[in-house]
């Protein structure tokens, strides 16, 4: 055995004494970075400024403002993980955006109001309501529910009244803020008294989200794992994949950040959904189709946000397919608006997520796809088909950097044959092939990879041929799949045939 090398020991030293140093590279374990990003617009008595990220204490009506996008977002992914590490991208409406209007027209029947009762309106499948009286007019009723909306500090739009019809205004400005759901009833619930009746329409369509590049690239190289992206239009969509692009961006391997976004379409019939798929072509982006959904998109793209943050961040969990998870927070369709299989099976062929419906009402997971579809020339290309596969290869990658900077953070390299003694800190692409391997011993025991046998002799750990300094590898992980189908014959008899 050599000498022993001890930092901050010089060789040499006479004095008689024990010195011992210390070191942790035995005693770490791997822990990934794990945090939600929100990205959405915050109002202007938010305290949190524009175009940077802060992190969410459950202040979010403090830092963005009540009724807030944000704040929205922040209070479905706490219904998630209460111990979510929370962040938002807070921005302001675009200038030259539009906020999305409504109006309810108030009718009476003054014969046919008769009893006492009350009225209301669903604005994201929340009911805000107000008495009725005999003898009230339609502009008493109309006031009376405008005041009720504004006084909920959470409601999603402002209302005022006149000569009895309401205006409802969106908090924000834009395309996605402009696409509240408005209704009078929901799932049957909410009926005027008799004698009242209430019109809702949509006057005014939201204009015009607000612009991503120059808040995202504050960013930096900080980590961010899982982010809701509350906008799909093609501005938005075509920011996002420059954002985590293979080549440049956080997946590129200079930089070695990733992440996933998560998006959502709930104003789009499944005609549309189909349509929206084929525009798009992300490995980095899934997109839930939830069509008639009271819940507003950035509230399912935060919803789909604390999904990947409690389901796909740790092994072996991130390997089980997502198919009955619950959506916390997320009002269901109504049923005639709901996905079948037939509906289902034809989005998963546009990389469009789908969704199931509980005898209770609560909105599950049944696949949630990334819309990568085809390859560079066009070919229909599966590889990237689910999230849970991304979240496998974010973890492996990381898992494998963690364990080889650790085991080897500065280290002279030799050739396979020379000697390696305890205190040299050095090593051969054979001890780094051996090491690997027992990683990969690991990851299958937390059923993120199978066949490790195929994975050795697969894996290639080699010394550059022009550079001495560089190490050469190939990893070859097979991912663990999931349990998604059965097909199951039942091959049945009306009576078993005589056995000899």
């Amino acid at each position: 055995m050599s000498d022993l090398a001890i930092t901050g020991v010089p060789d040499g030293v006479r004095v008689p004494f024990l010195y011992f140093g210390v070191d942790n590279s035995k005693a770490s374990y791997f822990q990934a970075s794990e945090r939600v990003l929100l990205i959405g617009q915050r109002l202007p008595d938010g305290t949190a400024p524009a175009g940077a990220p802060v992190q969410i204490f459950g202040n979010e009506d403090a830092l963005f403002g009540a009724g807030s996008m944000l704040a929205d977002m922040a209070r479905i992914v706490r219904l998630k993980s209460g111990f979510a590490e929370m962040w938002a991208l807070p921005l302001d409406d675009a200038a030259a955006g539009v906020a999305g209007t409504w109006t309810v027209t108030v009718d009476v029947d003054a014969s046919a109001l008769t009893v006492a009762g009350s009225v209301g309106i669903h604005i994201g499948g929340f009911r805000c309501a107000a008495a009725v009286l005999p003898g009230d007019e339609p502009q008493d009723i109309a006031q009376a529910l405008a005041d009720a909306i504004n006084a909920d500090s959470h409601a999603k739009v402002l209302a005022a009244a006149d000569d009895g019809v309401i205006t409802l205004t969106a908090n924000h400005k834009g395309l996605t803020a402009g696409q509240i759901d408005v209704r009078v009833t929901y799932n049957g619930v909410g009926a005027p008294v008799a004698g009242v009746t209430l019109t809702v329409a949509q006057t005014q369509m939201g204009t015009e989200n607000p612009a991503l590049s120059a808040a995202l690239a504050t960013l930096a190289d900080e980590p961010y794992k899982w982010v809701a992206l509350p906008y799909t239009d093609a501005l938005s969509l075509t920011t996002m994949r420059r954002f985590f692009d293979d080549q440049n961006g956080r997946w590129a391997a200079m930089r070695m950040i990733y992440g996933h976004a998560f998006s959502a379409r709930t104003t789009d019939s499944p005609a549309l959904l189909v349509q929206f798929g084929g525009t798009v072509n992300d490995q980095h982006l899934s997109v839930l189709g939830i069509y008639g959904t009271p819940s507003a998109p950035w509230e399912v793209a935060a919803a789909l946000a604390a999904y990947g943050l409690v389901h796909l961040s740790d092994a072996p969990e991130l390997s089980r397919p997502e198919q009955t998870l619950e959506l916390p927070g997320i009002f269901a369709p109504e049923v005639p608006d709901r996905f079948d299989r037939t509906v289902r099976q034809t989005l998963y062929y546009r990389g469009i997520g789908g969704y199931t419906v509980t005898q209770e009402g609560a909105v599950r997971l049944d696949r949630l796809l990334t819309t990568y579809q085809v390859n560079g020339l066009g070919i229909a290309d599966t590889s990237f088909l689910d999230v849970t596969t991304l979240a496998q290869l974010m973890y492996f990658i990381e898992y494998v950097n963690n364990g080889i900077a650790t085991a080897f953070p500065r280290v002279s390299l030799k050739d396979d044959g020379n000697p390696v003694f305890p205190g040299q800190f050095a090593v051969t692409p054979g001890r780094i092939r051996t090491y690997v391997i027992g990683l990969a011993d690991h990851l299958a025991n937390a059923n993120v990879i199978e066949n490790v046998d195929r994975f050795a002799d697969l894996l290639v750990v080699a010394r550059d041929s022009t550079d001495p300094n560089c190490v050469n590898m190939i990893l070859p992980p097979d991912f663990v799949n999931q349990w998604r189908i059965g097909k199951i014959l039942v091959q049945f008899y009306n009576q078993y045939p005589a056995t000899t």
